[in-house]
């Protein structure tokens, strides 16, 4: 019998889960309209994605910086 308790527990955990979910993909056209109206519109979070092109971008700003550093160093050697 406790078995039957443990998987109705399993089942209506995972139904209030996609409860969850729907309403809240119900609701995010209302909330979005209501937030766009009253000027309070979050600025959404970076994905992964985005914060690793934005590293990826200044490493290699920092990288063309030191090579450019190291030709000019070279060059003055050269010279001298």
């Amino acid at each position: 019998m406790n078995r039957h308790f443990d998987d109705a527990r399993y089942y209506l955990k995972r139904a209030g889960y996609h409860l969850k979910r729907g309403l809240g993909k119900e609701v995010a056209p209302v909330e979005r309209r209501v937030r766009e109206l009253t000027g309070r519109e979050t600025d959404p979070d970076p994905t992964r994605v985005q914060k690793v092109r934005r590293e990826l971008g200044t490493l290699e700003d920092r990288a063309e910086h030191r090579v450019k550093r190291a030709v000019s160093g070279a060059r003055r050697r050269l010279r001298n």
